[in-house]
């Protein structure tokens, strides 16, 4: 075939072409939820309004397990100050708001003592090994995992990658984990 000669044809291609590109263009930047909703995935600045919404909207349960989570109290307005300030209101509206993280990264001891003058359960795992988990359980049927810490740096500027999986099976099996890293932790 002669595709000088058929512009039609060589219209029809771009055309085509054209949508093939846009579909993964969609992909690549849009956030990928599965069809019946149960997973999402959430990147980079995607995380923070993402999880903010989640725990403003706990009606029971927050279990947090986080390698690091850095309060600083001077940035009132950072996206760690403000998500701690999340668990802080969801506790204050009666959510059961249960927080452990490693004892070793530099910042965890301002949170715990942060999170403890308002009340919230928080326990440092000190250990030989390191808890490098990144996990939110909430009301026993959402569950966040990734590779995001409560830092300025993973929050605001890294590459970083998560998961929301609304699945109360799902939540079901990680809150044995939680319970027992909490326990570990006491």
């Amino acid at each position: 075939m002669d595709f000088k000669r058929s512009p039609l044809l060589l219209l029809c291609i771009g055309f085509l072409l054209g949508i093939v590109v846009a579909e993964a263009v969609y992909y690549l930047f849009s956030p990928i939820v599965l069809a019946d909703g149960s997973v999402a995935v959430v990147t980079d600045r995607d995380y923070y309004p993402k999880v903010s919404e989640l725990l403003a909207g706990a009606q029971g349960s927050i279990h947090m397990v986080m390698f690091s989570a850095n309060y600083q109290a001077q940035y009132s307005d950072s996206s760690v100050t403000l998500l701690l300030g999340d668990l802080v209101a969801a506790h204050n509206r009666g959510v059961d708001v249960m927080v452990v993280m490693d004892s070793w990264p530099e910042g965890n001891d301002k949170t715990a003592n942060y999170l403890s003058k308002n009340n919230i359960p928080v326990r440092m795992l000190n250990w030989t090994g390191t808890t490098h988990a990144k996990l939110i359980i909430i009301d026993g049927q959402i569950v966040v995992v990734g590779s995001t810490n409560w830092s300025y740096h993973s929050i605001d500027k890294n590459h970083e990658a998560n998961v929301v999986i609304s699945d109360e099976r799902i939540a079901r099996e990680f809150e044995p984990y939680f319970q027992g890293i909490f326990e570990q932790a006491g």
